[in-house]
């Protein structure tokens, strides 16, 4: 091996398609490290993610924050304009992260939302909320707390 090669960070080319929504390995390696999973958040939803248990990510490497220096005063949020809005202003997502407890949490919550809806399938009732020709009482599954909106 070269001298200093194994201190020598992993290149990326310049000119080579890179993955939307990528961010600096610095912060990439922080959430890792500290057991998070991170996630782009649009800003309409940014209230049910909070409560949900997300996080707003600051930036630890080279990543630009903000679309100035004024947003960048204002707060150190990762962000990303995705759009523009009804009203022709500026739309943009936020990369945030959550404990990877509580996201496995989440994932087995949809899991488990996720086997219902197969048992009603396999029962003939796919919607679980009308009988689609097969009753529950006549060997058709239902589900319950479940709330179906097609």
């Amino acid at each position: 091996m070269a001298k200093g090669s194994q201190d020598r960070r992993k290149r990326i080319p310049f000119g080579v398609p890179r993955q939307k929504g990528s961010i600096d390995r610095a912060t990439e390696t922080r959430l890792i490290a500290s057991g998070k999973i991170p996630r782009w958040v649009n800003e309409e939803n940014l209230t049910r993610a909070i409560e949900g248990g997300y996080e707003f990510v600051s930036p630890d490497g080279g990543m630009e924050v903000g679309g100035g220096k004024e947003a960048q005063e204002r707060d150190r949020r990762i962000r990303q304009q995705t759009g523009k809005n009804k009203d022709g202003s500026t739309q943009y997502r936020y990369f945030m992260a959550i404990d990877k407890k509580l996201y496995d949490e989440d994932q087995q919550a949809k899991e488990d939302i996720n086997k219902q809806v197969d048992v009603a399938i396999r029962g003939g009732n796919p919607s679980g909320l009308t009988p689609h020709g097969v009753r529950p009482e006549h060997g058709g599954a239902t589900l319950e707390n479940v709330q179906y909106q097609p």
